[in-house]
């Protein structure tokens, strides 16, 4: 923290406009009926990274969600007498680019709100410039480590990614959905892959997940924790080995599409989708078995994506039927992704490389015009999201006077809702679901909701797949009255079917998640070595093999006793004679 006080000081002290990297792009007027009079002009800072994770924050494959997002606001009602001028300074997430561009935007040009950078340590940096001039700040991107949820530190942050790690700023995070997951099932013998970047994304969600299962005392044994390589293969061979030869559960993250379906082809390749494995993908991504893309023949029921094992390209790829297998054999705790506006969420992955290339953005920049037209950046949708979010609360301050809206006291307690969805400012809030007169919008992430420390309060799933390939939710995650509440999502066919760890019956499930669930019949019926106690089974329903080769095995040994007695009884009585 001293370093980052000690950079903005200097740029404070020293600071000299270097324009090189501005991109102005010139004020859009929505309504062109209303008077002058009568409309504000909101000013928008993008502190953009265009050269940096393209395909995940990429402002060329993730840009156009910003004016989506206005349209949007405007077609639900919201944001009606406001216009709106973007200012993009591509930073890189680059600390001292970040400086330079927060105080441009703040002491020169005034803006109304930041998008901050994309990155966690340089959000922090903005978020920490903000607090000082008292500027509302929108995160999105890599932004889920927990400290980022601090509003002692970050007042006037917000974002739609939920954090991480339990603590005390925040209650629920994946890592506490995760302890609640392993505890279920009695997973006490893990592995915990990573991919490693670098921003670190996954690096730190590990670390966050990995301290949840230390503060909430887990009995949960980490037998290694590993770095994997997109682009090293010998490397990764080592560290799958090493696994294969010591773990059963697998807990894994990747930070790209390309590095989730890479997993499942090295995983196919070293024989680690048998019955045996559990693979388990942690994510915040909204966005468990899909894909971000256009050219997907199938899309999943629920979240309106592309499924994973189709290949990112208009020919086949030669692995789709590999990676669709190895699918079958993983598990996803994600946010929940449930789109219920899937037709616009198709229109918005057609339209937002379009979207950023066209007025108001007009990015002209190689990487805009050279973008492709097929894939949306992985963090646009939450990009989207966090702008409609700040549409909805712009308009909640129920003003135009500038000297109104742009008070962060006044602002920044709109953003905030609950799971009742009763906001904690002057209107009645929702779950980014409800427009003014209560007609239903979608957000393009899942239900959002904020809650008093500005981040998002999250319902965790445990995604698989069914009989038919399409994604299901098996189980929700929920923190209600201080308690992590674990609700199963699939229903028995009566109160008195059950199965040790779903409440449903075999038939039942075979039915409605055949593929996937006979497999986890399998997994959690099966003892293997490597996992200590797998589910909640009695002593006798655990132990029973065991208990019954034992008794076998005494009895024989008895036997042969009594048969050596015998024997040297024989022995005795014929030497006597």
């Amino acid at each position: 923290m001293d370093v980052i006080w000690k950079v903005l000081l200097l740029f404070i002290l020293f600071y000299e406009v270097d324009g090189q990297n501005q991109t102005f792009i010139p004020t859009y007027n929505g309504t062109a009926n209303s008077t002058a009079g009568s409309r504000r002009t909101i000013k928008v800072g993008i502190a953009a990274a265009q050269q940096t994770q393209t395909g995940s924050i990429g402002w060329s494959v993730c840009g156009g969600a910003v004016p989506l997002a206005i349209e949007k606001l405007k077609q639900a009602g919201y944001a009606k007498n406001f216009d709106f001028e973007y200012i993009v300074d591509y930073t890189e997430c680059d600390l001292g680019s970040v400086v330079r561009a927060g105080l441009k935007f703040i002491k020169e040009l005034n803006v109304d709100v930041i998008i901050g950078p994309p990155c966690a340590q340089a959000l922090r940096t903005m978020s920490l410039l903000a607090s000082i001039y008292r500027k509302p700040v929108l995160g999105w991107g890599f932004v889920s480590e927990s400290d980022l949820s601090d509003v002692e530190r970050f007042p006037y942050l917000t974002t739609v990614l939920p954090n991480s790690q339990i603590s005390k700023f925040c209650v629920f995070r994946l890592g506490f959905a995760a302890a609640k997951m392993l505890q279920q099932y009695r997973w006490g013998r893990i592995a915990m892959l990573y991919y490693q970047s670098d921003l670190d994304y996954c690096s730190k969600v590990m670390d966050d997940v990995e301290a949840t299962f230390n503060d909430l005392d887990t009995p949960v044994n980490i037998v290694i924790k590993a770095e994997m390589y997109l682009n090293d293969n010998e490397t990764t061979d080592i560290v799958l080995q090493s696994v294969k030869s010591r773990a059963r559960i697998i807990l894994w993250c990747s930070q790209t599409v390309q590095e989730k379906r890479d997993y499942l082809i090295k995983m196919s390749q070293h024989d680690m989708i048998t019955i045996e494995y559990v693979h388990i993908m942690l994510s915040m991504r909204n966005i468990a078995f899909g894909v971000q893309t256009v050219l997907g023949k199938n899309l999943f029921t629920q979240s309106g994506l592309t499924p994973i094992w189709e290949s990112f390209s208009e020919v086949t790829d030669g692995m789709e039927e590999i990676v669709k297998h190895a699918a079958t054999r993983m598990l996803v705790l994600d946010v929940n992704s449930e789109v219920t506006d899937k037709s616009y969420l198709q229109y918005m992955q057609k339209n937002i490389i379009k979207a950023v290339r066209s007025p108001p953005m007009n990015c002209s920049t190689v990487d805009c015009l050279n973008a492709n037209n097929t894939i949306m950046g992985a963090y646009a949708r939450h990009l989207f999201d966090v702008v409609y979010l700040y549409g909805k609360a712009l308009t909640m301050t129920n003003s135009t006077d500038p000297a109104v809206y742009d008070d962060v006291d006044v602002l920044v307690p709109q953003f905030i809702t609950s799971f009742e969805g009763r906001g904690v400012g002057s209107f009645t809030g929702d779950r980014c679901g409800l427009n003014i007169d209560l007609r239903r919008i979608s957000c393009m992430t899942g239900e959002v909701v904020i809650s008093t420390n500005l981040t998002r309060m999250s319902i965790f799933q445990l995604y698989g797949l069914n009989a038919q390939y399409d994604q299901a939710a098996y189980i929700n995650f929920t923190f209600i009255n201080d308690k992590m509440v674990l609700t199963k999502l699939i229903p028995a066919t009566s109160p008195s079917q059950s199965f040790r760890a779903f409440p449903y019956s075999t038939k039942t499930r075979r039915q409605q998640f055949g593929t996937f669930m006979d497999t986890l019949d399998r997994w959690i019926l099966r003892f293997v070595d490597f996992l200590g106690n797998l589910a909640p089974f009695s002593f006798w329903e655990q132990y029973r093999i065991l208990i019954v080769v034992a008794i076998i095995l005494i009895l024989l040994l008895m036997v042969l006793i009594l048969v050596g007695c015998c024997c040297m009884i024989v022995v005795d009585e014929q030497s006597r004679r």
